[in-house]
């Protein structure tokens, strides 16, 4: 694996992150909106409905965050093996010594 396909494999990741931010703002949302339901004194059924989205809401978010959790652990693993195969590969640079052929050209 070369440092163009690592360097795409972390985008990717950076990728899943966002999206599960964005499908963790809109359950919030939906928490939100389910909990404004509570503000009506209505039947009780409809508070029913209310607590039953409410906890399906909370479920579906606790999803997103364990989604989340697992492509940050892969993006920080992608980038220590980054780090790693890079500080292996910087080496200063010495001249070779010279050969007999080298004295030779010169």
């Amino acid at each position: 694996m070369n440092l163009r396909d690592r360097l795409n494999g972390i985008e990717v990741n950076c990728d899943d992150v966002q999206a599960g931010v964005d499908a963790a703002s809109r359950e919030a949302k939906h928490i939100g909106d389910a909990a404004a339901a509570f503000d009506h004194p209505d039947a009780s059924v409809e508070r029913d409905d209310a607590l039953a989205a409410l906890g399906r809401h909370a479920t579906e978010l606790r999803q997103c965050v364990r989604d989340q959790r697992g492509a940050l652990y892969e993006l920080r693993h992608a980038l220590t093996r980054l780090r790693e195969e890079l500080s292996g590969s910087i080496v200063p640079l010495k001249p070779r010594p010279a050969t007999a052929a080298d004295r030779r050209r010169r």
